[in-house]
């Protein structure tokens, strides 16, 4: 989909990174859990490095750095739900047929056995 689907008010073009723009994307919720969907994949990888490595040092700093990490990315979680299903509908209506379909039963969660996902 074009971006001026999704921001009809912003030209590609024309249109400056200001905070007046990041303002109005960072007001979408789709948006917002694109930029933060990542945290608690990323977050919970770096943070079992550190949590690996602490046995290995013998340092129980470093375990509890670890654990920390893992709390603040697994709590990362549910605003990145919240924003996902607060997005849901908005960007389900703008789909075709076949996006629909996909975004109703992703890949090993559809209970339809005719379905193809």
């Amino acid at each position: 989909m074009p971006f001026s689907d999704f921001y009809p008010n912003l030209s590609t073009t024309t249109t400056k990174l200001t905070l007046w723009t990041i303002s109005i994307w960072l007001g979408d919720p789709a948006y917002r859990h694109v930029l933060l969907n990542h945290v608690p994949i990323i977050g919970l990888f770096v943070a079992f490095l550190v949590l690996s490595t602490g046995p290995v040092l013998r340092q129980t700093a470093v375990l509890f750095i670890g654990l920390v990490l893992v709390a603040l990315t697994a709590g990362a979680s549910i605003p990145v739900a919240n924003y996902g299903d607060a997005a849901y509908p908005v960007i389900y209506d703008r789909l075709d047929g076949a996006g629909q379909k996909w975004l109703r039963s992703p890949c090993g969660t559809c209970r339809d056995p005719g379905c193809r996902y």
